[in-house]
């Protein structure tokens, strides 16, 4: 039996260790696209009041089946910014371009991103940037519309979507409206509940697993 302990403390350290690089690292190295196993432990939809930094993107990117990012940034310029190739991107942008969405067509843009969910299989991560954009082309229950529609989508698929919109860009009512279905996080908070949960989940396999060897001994 005492094989696996070692090795669900090894599991841990590596957990934990990721999640110490994510937090301190000073700079967040460009995807490297390889075949991986998704540990995303968590689903659902999340509002963070500041911008994600680019050292819990990647960390999201590495452990999700894959990232999606939404932004009112042009492609190229968001990669200087967080030195990240995400696997998919949309520009909010009314440009005629590949990766250009108008932002007057949300039945377009949730198309998309529905389809990048299914085609991952779930456990995929949308980082959401630019929601105030629609509101200049939308009305305001339209974009709601869509956001909680949108955030279904993601819990179905077991995926993980980030919804960042800035301080005083919404009124109060709006504001509740949209907290009401996103649960509002700080985004050390978020890495440190999934950072748990992988160990958690890694040391209760190594246990099923020890249980199992001693039945068959």
């Amino acid at each position: 039996m005492g094989v696996f302990y070692p090795l669900s403390y090894l599991l841990l350290v590596s957990s934990v260790g990721v999640y110490l690089r994510a937090l301190s690292s000073q700079e967040a190295r460009p995807r490297q696209r390889h075949e991986k196993t998704p540990t995303l432990p968590v689903t659902g939809a999340y509002a963070f009041k500041k911008p994600a930094s680019p050292k819990t993107l990647a960390f999201l990117s590495e452990i999700s089946s894959g990232l999606l990012v939404v932004s009112r940034m042009r492609k190229e310029f968001w990669m200087e910014k967080y030195h990240l190739e995400p696997d998919e991107f949309i520009w909010l942008s009314r440009v005629e371009e590949k990766d250009a969405v108008d932002p007057t067509k949300l039945h377009v843009l949730q198309d998309k991103i529905i389809r990048f969910l299914k085609e991952n299989g779930g456990k995929a991560v949308v980082y959401f940037e630019g929601a105030e954009y629609l509101i200049l082309y939308n009305d305001f229950p339209s974009v709601a519309k869509f956001l909680f529609s949108l955030k279904d989508h993601v819990t179905f698929n077991e995926s993980l979507l980030i919804l960042y919109f800035p301080l005083n860009v919404l009124d109060r009512v709006q504001e509740s409206m949209l907290l009401r279905e996103f649960e509002e996080k700080e985004e050390e908070e978020l890495l440190r509940e999934i950072s748990q949960k992988i160990v958690a989940r890694a040391v209760e396999g190594e246990t099923h697993a020890s249980a199992s060897w001693d039945i068959r001994s």
